[in-house]
């Protein structure tokens, strides 16, 4: 906020402004998998359905992978050397031409480095929240992309930016604005240092939101939340939602 001026948005702002709903036809997101996957990164993408499941408390499906559509495609050059970079609008447009029609969100999810337009050195993400489709990229969460052991210390770091981008980008899909009240995964960052500071959880207002938009029961959802992340190795995080749990529940 020191360097973006954002209004912030109210729960009763979002509740005249928000407009997307699940329905009986159309209550699934559907993650769309770009470009060929490894092992490792098919069983990440397992990880994140069962994460988006759990969060939105919506049906979550894994898509048969794509080719990343290739209009707009750029090569940057790096210290490690040249990475191709692939241009957000030409694959947002393809994912709004091609959404199925039981999806309520319909989520492109690639390993390969994007761009939003020439003037921009990269993006984590973009979405299109009147056509329900967003892309998002996990390359520069893994440890090779920077340089690190790939140990399960990483493994985690990669494993909680996944979740907490999915997350932050799905949240605007459902017309959430940024976060300029509490510390909140629905917070504007300018870095990934800043983002690593940052909880994965909505804050109370935003879970409210999408407790409204998405008829969230948020006492089994925090219950759950925390078993899975607890699994994962996500010790703080597991343990944030347990506290929260044991102080709302009867």
């Amino acid at each position: 906020m020191s360097e973006h001026h954002e209004h912030g948005q109210t729960f009763l702002e979002f509740q005249r402004s928000s407009t997307l709903r699940p329905s009986a036809e159309r209550r699934t997101i559907v993650l769309q998998p770009l470009g060929e996957l490894t092992d490792e990164q098919r069983a990440l993408l397992s990880t994140l359905q069962r994460a988006s499941g759990l969060f939105f408390g919506l049906p979550v499906e894994i898509a048969e992978p794509q080719p990343i559509p290739s209009a707009g495609r750029r090569v940057r050059q790096r210290r490690a050397g040249p990475t191709a970079q692939y241009l957000t609008r030409t694959i947002l447009d393809s994912l709004a031409k091609h959404t199925p029609e039981r999806a309520v969100a319909y989520l492109g999810v690639t390993f390969q480095d994007l761009y939003p337009e020439a003037s921009w050195n990269f993006v984590f993400g973009e979405a299109e929240l009147s056509a329900r489709v967003g892309v998002y990229s996990l390359l520069r969460f893994t440890p090779q992309f920077n340089h690190e052991p790939n140990d399960a210390s990483a493994r985690r770091r990669l494993l909680r930016r996944a979740i907490q981008l999915l997350a932050h980008e799905t949240g605007h899909i459902f017309g959430l604005e940024h976060d300029t009240a509490f510390e909140c995964v629905m917070n504007g960052t300018n870095s990934l240092e800043e983002s690593d500071q940052l909880p994965i959880e909505p804050c109370q207002v935003c879970l409210h939101k999408l407790a409204f938009a998405l008829r969230i029961q948020p006492l089994p959802r925090y219950r759950e939340l925390g078993q899975f992340y607890e699994e994962l190795g996500l010790v703080d995080d597991a343990r944030w939602l347990r506290a929260r749990y044991a102080s709302l529940a009867p």
